[in-house]
């Protein structure tokens, strides 16, 4: 029988499930549902169970792991972004975050400028240049937050 962990979506839901403390029976006791066929659902070498998308929410919420979405949007072409609440966000607040932002760019902007001056972008220095950039991300979109908050 072949593997399918190696499907990021199906390694996400395994993982997921498995991470839970007493794993996926423990899982589907908590969330209310059935622990032989939650656990069957979460087992990738089950074909013929599938997971729907009502119990993977309720997977993600409850274990505030969101590494199923992540991987969905991978495979769609899109990213995830945790947005946190910025309510009440106050003018120095907002500044810092537009500092916080300048200073992730300007990491990003050094690390693409190194990887440039070696002549070469190899998966190391990819997968730096990628943590800078989603660290960037965040930065941004943490300080568009800050200002949606004042929005009236």
């Amino acid at each position: 029988m072949p593997n399918y962990i190696d499907d990021p979506v199906d390694r996400a839901i395994y993982e997921t499930a498995q991470a839970w403390p007493g794993g996926a029976k423990t899982l589907a006791l908590e969330l209310g549902l059935q622990p032989g066929t939650f656990s069957n659902k979460c087992n990738p070498n089950m074909r013929e169970h599938v997971l729907n998308i009502r119990e993977a929410q309720a997977m993600m919420c409850h274990t505030k792991n969101i590494k199923i979405l992540t991987e969905l949007a991978r495979a769609c072409h899109h990213i995830c972004v945790p947005i946190k609440d910025y309510s009440g966000s106050s003018d120095m607040e907002i500044l810092n975050a537009w500092a916080d932002w300048d200073v992730e760019r300007s990491e990003t902007v050094t690390a693409i400028r190194n990887a440039l001056s070696e002549g070469k972008i190899n998966k190391r220095t990819l997968d730096h240049i990628h943590r800078e950039m989603f660290e960037d991300f965040e930065k941004e979109l943490a300080l568009l937050e800050r200002l949606r908050s004042l929005a009236v």
